[in-house]
């Protein structure tokens, strides 16, 4: 909803917003959640249990990395960090990439007798 909002208030042309949103997708999805998703795809499938427990499909690492994430983008939005126009190019870059990783997740959940 920020990205919205900040895209709905800007005077910047949603064009940039799109772009920036795009480019800033591709880097953090290369970068960073490729690496990542099959990290913890390969690891929920290598799981002996049939339900394991949500608490272990993560490393306490990346739970606390989540918990610092989420904090850091509430301080930012309610501290006004950035600019909203900034963290709405950001926020939607994030989000594509994080969408991106969810199809991952489903497409290794959905041809898991393939894998």
């Amino acid at each position: 909803m920020t990205a919205w909002e900040g895209i709905l208030i800007s005077k910047t042309p949603v064009i940039y917003f799109v772009i920036v949103s795009f480019i800033g997708s591709m880097i953090f999805t290369r970068l960073v959640f490729l690496k990542v998703t099959a990290k913890y795809i390969y690891r929920i499938d290598t799981m002996e249990e049939e339900m394991p427990s949500i608490f272990r499909m993560f490393s306490p690492k990346s739970y606390l990395l989540i918990v610092f994430m989420i904090s850091m983008g509430i301080s930012i939005k309610y501290y006004n960090l950035l600019p909203i126009n900034i963290l709405s190019m950001f926020l939607g870059a994030l989000g594509l990439s994080l969408f991106t990783s969810s199809m991952h997740f489903l497409r290794a959940w959905r041809f898991k007798a393939l894998i």
